[in-house]
């Protein structure tokens, strides 16, 4: 008889418990997923990166973690850079990329580096290898930035610094 009556008093009380549960709804909000909004542009000024000495790029994000960037690169009064890579970034904010870039010198007598192979204009292949963080809108992105002429076989290892904007 004990037993019966604590299982029907359990049974009353747990069906009591769960009469008061309407009474207090969860929060709309709390039942929802939230979602990140992601930042699909940068726009970013590089020192010594795959513009060679001073470039502005414009990077779009194709998908969740596929982008593709241009940039325009100049050195005071000397030549032009335009590099345009495919970056694939990491979910640690880790990026690698591979792309060409174009140069062309206005002043050919000026020319001192050895990955130009003593031409006027050319194409080099470069990849990137770097860190990227976006902090709300500001970018910050350092890379290691290696280049190599077909024409000559000729490698040649530069870094880069980039800070820029996000949105």
């Amino acid at each position: 008889m004990k037993k019966i009556c604590l299982i029907s008093l359990i049974i009353i009380c747990n069906s009591f418990s769960t009469f008061a549960l309407p009474g207090y709804p969860a929060n709309k909000d709390s039942t929802e997923q939230t979602k990140t909004v992601e930042k699909k542009n940068l726009l970013f000024l590089e020192i010594a990166g795959n513009g060679l000495f001073l470039s502005l790029n414009y990077e779009r994000y194709i998908s969740d973690n596929l982008s593709f960037r241009v940039g325009w690169g100049n050195d005071i009064f000397r030549s032009t850079y335009i590099p345009l890579l495919f970056n694939y970034t990491f979910e640690k904010h880790w990026e690698l990329g591979i792309g060409i870039v174009t140069y062309n010198f206005y002043n050919y007598t000026r020319l001192t580096a050895k990955i130009f192979a003593s031409k006027e204009s050319g194409v080099l292949i470069t990849s990137v290898v770097g860190y990227k963080k976006i902090f709300n809108w500001f970018l910050l992105k350092v890379s290691l930035t290696p280049f190599y002429n077909p024409n000559d076989s000729i490698f040649q290892l530069y870094g880069g610094l980039s800070l820029g904007y996000a949105f």
